[in-house]
């Protein structure tokens, strides 16, 4: 795994079209301090799959957009162009059909289980199955994450980098 492929991860996530980030929140989401040309030069943070780190995020359908180097600040937005299956979104309104044999009995099972406990159709059912299990799959993404910078949001770069060598 790349260094960088957390914030990849962390970017392919993201519902908004446009995602500021702090260096620092940086750092916490790839778990090590950014190098010191990261803070010094824009060009680290260009776009350009020469660059590994752009590759995360360019790889999650992600660009940079505005680095502001003395705020500490960049700005990644969805790249519109990117054809990566992780960020195909459909447009709200957009109907989605699934035939009923692609059911199995248990998936059947459960849907009508559910519209029935909660007095709903079966299109109704399946969407709030759908969407609870994608809840779901986003908390235990986060879940490492949280569990590494629990107690630490406080620790500077310093004590970071101590860390992540003592660890090895």
């Amino acid at each position: 795994m790349s260094r960088y492929e957390p914030l990849g991860q962390f970017l392919a996530n993201q519902n908004a079209a446009e995602t500021p980030l702090t260096f620092k929140e940086v750092e916490r989401i790839i778990r090590r301090s950014l190098p010191s040309s990261a803070r010094r030069h824009p060009a680290w943070w260009a776009n350009t799959r020469t660059h590994s780190q752009a590759g995360s995020w360019l790889d999650a359908g992600w660009r940079t957009e505005r680095v502001e180097l003395v705020a500490e600040r960049v700005v990644f937005v969805r790249d519109q162009r990117a054809v990566s299956p992780m960020v195909a979104r459909p447009e709200r309104g957009d109907v989605v059909s699934v035939p009923f044999d692609a059911f199995n009995g248990a998936g059947l099972h459960l849907v009508d289980s559910y519209a029935e406990a909660h007095a709903c159709d079966r299109g109704a059912a399946i969407a709030a199955l759908i969407n609870a299990a994608g809840v779901e799959r986003r908390m235990a993404m986060l879940e490492p994450y949280q569990r590494q910078w629990t107690g630490k949001l406080g620790a500077d770069s310093v004590d970071l980098i101590r860390e992540d060598r003592d660890a090895r």
